[in-house]
């Protein structure tokens, strides 16, 4: 009867263990393989765009145009009626916050 436990146990730990090792070899495309030359392709088009960018070493200035223009037509709006952003949720445009 001990030895049916055991084997039972014994057996149970292998599939435990083959299984666990099956899914680590075969994990499909990670966060890596998705993203892979992106760095090199955003510093070629940059590159393509403005090719004299490295005369002029200053940092950007700014954020994206359509993220600028909601913010300032919204920000401009605030000015007509000061209770219009009151008790509305915050939009995230590119890497700026900004109330609707």
């Amino acid at each position: 009867m001990l030895q049916a436990y055991i084997r039972t146990a014994v057996t149970i730990l292998s599939a435990v263990a083959l299984l666990g090792c099956a899914r680590m070899y075969n994990s499909g495309e990670t966060a890596l393989d998705k993203n892979w030359g992106r760095s090199f392709e955003s510093a070629k088009h940059g590159q393509i765009l403005n090719p004299d960018a490295w005369k002029n070493p200053a940092p950007v200035a700014g954020i994206v145009g359509p993220a600028g223009e909601i913010a300032m037509e919204w920000y401009l709006k605030s000015y007509v009626d000061p209770n219009t952003s009151k008790g509305r949720r915050k939009s995230t445009i590119s890497a700026v916050t900004i109330q609707p």
